[in-house]
């Protein structure tokens, strides 16, 4: 089982560099791409360490060339099969590789301010209809609050998009999230900038910079 890191445009040194599982990751020739991989009997589990290792491989190879990473989860059965499904994407997959291999991701989260929990009635009490009512009202507060952390993390960041090439909004675990598309010449400058937007906010958090997976996901016209 192939399990894919990243691909790049060049050979990379990888130095003995270890991934999932402490397997050896090595290169695989896929034409004009370079596929960055390691061996495995099975596929890899989808379990934290797994997906830390995957990450610590990707962003060692993105230090030393321009690399487009995966996700952690791609997997091939064997070497033929990685490179026939490359070659069959080899013009988009190269395209995105120029556009992005030289740029970081970063991404400020906003969480719901904390807010004081209702009482829960004890199990058996009250009827059906304000069990009901209850669910909707609690359901109806948490679409508020989330409302409201998307308009404070949109006011508080409204200048980064214009030290970003792309933006990317989303909804996280925890509340609404920005992704930035950095050059990756720029991002000690960027993230002194989104520091300062985010001080004194306790709700607001300021992530990366790492290779940017999110918009590899994406089209190559970002739509």
């Amino acid at each position: 089982m192939i399990h894919l890191y990243a691909l790049t445009a060049e050979p990379v040194a990888l130095g003995g560099l270890r991934g999932v599982g402490g397997a050896a990751v090595r290169l695989v020739d896929c034409g004009s791409l370079c596929a960055v991989v390691s061996e495995h009997e099975q596929a890899p589990p989808a379990l934290t360490g797994h997906a830390l290792a995957h990450a610590a491989v990707v962003a060692a190879v993105a230090r030393t060339v321009p690399t487009l990473p995966v996700r952690f989860g791609s997997r091939h059965g064997d070497e033929q099969t990685l490179r026939g499904r490359i070659g069959q994407r080899q013009g988009q997959l190269s395209a995105q590789l120029r556009r992005l291999g030289r740029h970081v991701e970063f991404a400020v989260r906003a969480a719901p301010e904390p807010e004081a929990q209702p009482s829960q009635a004890r199990a058996g009490t009250g009827s059906g209809r304000a069990y009901l009512q209850r669910r909707l009202g609690q359901q109806q507060a948490a679409r508020c609050a989330a409302e409201a952390a998307r308009h404070r993390l949109r006011t508080r960041t409204a200048a980064l998009g214009g030290l970003s090439v792309l933006t990317s909004e989303r909804d996280g675990p925890r509340g609404p999230e920005t992704a930035y598309l950095v050059e990756a010449e720029h991002a000690e400058r960027f993230r002194a900038l989104a520091a300062e937007a985010v001080a004194g906010d306790p709700c607001l958090l300021l992530a990366g910079p790492w290779p940017p997976y999110t918009f590899a996901a994406q089209p190559a016209d970002g739509a």
